[in-house]
């Protein structure tokens, strides 16, 4: 209980942190909702027949950003329909997405609090884009927090949990039904927007890591930061540890040679001009020969409205399409414009300067206090020297 707890403070801390200091950091949580509860078409009243047809599954990623807006956060959800990999091109494409679509909010540092799964967060390819996002001056430190396993109280998982109690009273037969009902489940907008391509962006890092990279499973926080000139990473097993690696070694015989200032995740750095490929999607998962057969004929009078029901017969009609990356790849990628956005927020904080009102005052606030004197005149500089040389040379 106390390692969750433990968890809880810093997250919640970073956040309240991010909302009163915008310019100093950036705060995002990041997970998956559970795919089970958001198929379509989705019925309030189910069946014995309707339990058992073949339904479109949908997964939804949220995002919560905690910022000075009102109500305190902005929430992006990304809605795929699983012909992409659940792995950590989705998760890496998602975060960048999401940072894109919020780059005017950059601030000088990223805390994020992400899933502890290896296979879409806590991997080797999670880290080396930390990695990148520091050494292209994004931002000046990036740290990686990652839930417990079995988490359930951290506000991401309340917004999954309101948007499952808003489908539970809604009948939902289309994307656009779906979009609709997640905008309006929370107390704070939802924008909900849809995976149309996802960058490989494991084979643009790959060439670049260093090849043994072990012993990342345990820790449950990275930070990223520059020193001298290179980017280094630090790690630790909970908020209150020691940062580590202590000591640096050197490679022959391991002697220790000095204190560390972190590990090194990328012998060369990818270049920002060469634009990751598009990950191949599948429909295999998507079960297209029952969704063929069942939508929407199957579902009898349960589905009354003739455009529902063209919607479902066109989907089920075209499923091939979503087999099909997007046909060519953009001249920029989100590295470009969050690098030029960055860019942009430093010389701001730079060209920033104050009124001369606002100076005179800050000057005047600045300035020695003078002594307070009731009832006795104010000593001159001379009276006080006088004083302590005679203090100094009486007797004890």
């Amino acid at each position: 209980m106390e390692k969750f707890q433990d968890r809880e403070k810093v997250y919640h801390a970073t956040r309240e942190q991010a909302r009163f200091e915008p310019d100093e950091i950036m705060c995002i949580i990041q997970d998956g909702m559970d795919q089970k509860k958001t198929a379509i078409p989705r019925l309030v009243n189910e069946d014995k027949m309707t339990s058992l047809l073949a339904r479109i599954r949908l997964h939804i990623t949220g995002n919560i950003i905690h910022t000075n807006v009102p109500g305190g956060k902005i929430i992006p959800a990304y809605v795929d329909l699983l012909n992409y990999p659940h792995d950590s091109n989705l998760s890496m494409h998602l975060l960048l997405q999401t940072l894109f679509d919020n780059r005017a909010r950059l601030s000088r540092c990223l805390f994020t609090q992400l899933d502890n799964c290896y296979r879409e967060n806590k991997n080797r390819y999670m880290l080396s884009l930390a990695h990148v996002l520091v050494q292209y001056k994004v931002f000046d430190m990036v740290d990686l927090h990652f839930l417990p396993v079995g988490h359930t109280h951290e506000d991401i998982d309340q917004l999954f949990s309101c948007i499952s109690r808003h489908l539970k009273k809604t009948n939902i037969y289309t994307m656009d039904d779906m979009e609709r009902a997640v905008m309006n489940s929370y107390n704070v907008p939802v924008f909900v927007k849809h995976v149309e391509g996802v960058f490989d962006i494991k084979k643009w890092l790959l060439p670049h890591m260093v090849k043994n990279f072990k012993g990342r499973s345990k820790p449950l926080h990275f930070q990223f930061k520059e020193f001298d000139g290179k980017v280094r990473m630090r790690y630790r097993h909970r908020s209150t540890s020691n940062w580590r690696p202590v000591l640096q070694f050197k490679d022959d015989d391991f002697t220790p040679i000095e204190e560390s200032k972190g590990l090194i995740c990328l012998k060369t750095l990818p270049n920002v001009d060469d634009v990751p490929e598009w990950v191949k999607p599948s429909i295999e998962k998507m079960d297209p020969e029952r969704l063929r057969k069942d939508l929407p004929d199957a579902y009898q009078g349960r589905i009354t409205c003739e455009r529902d029901k063209q919607w479902l017969r066109e989907f089920a009609q075209n499923i091939n399409d979503h087999a099909k990356a997007p046909s060519s790849r953009p001249q920029r990628w989100f590295l470009h414009d969050l690098i030029d956005a960055a860019k942009q927020r430093r010389d701001r904080q730079q060209n920033t300067s104050m009124p001369d009102h606002i100076l005179s005052i800050q000057q005047n606030i600045e300035n020695e206090c003078p002594d307070v004197v009731i009832g006795r005149p104010i000593p001159t500089s001379e009276d006080r020297g006088i004083a302590l040389r005679k203090w100094m040379t009486s007797p004890a």
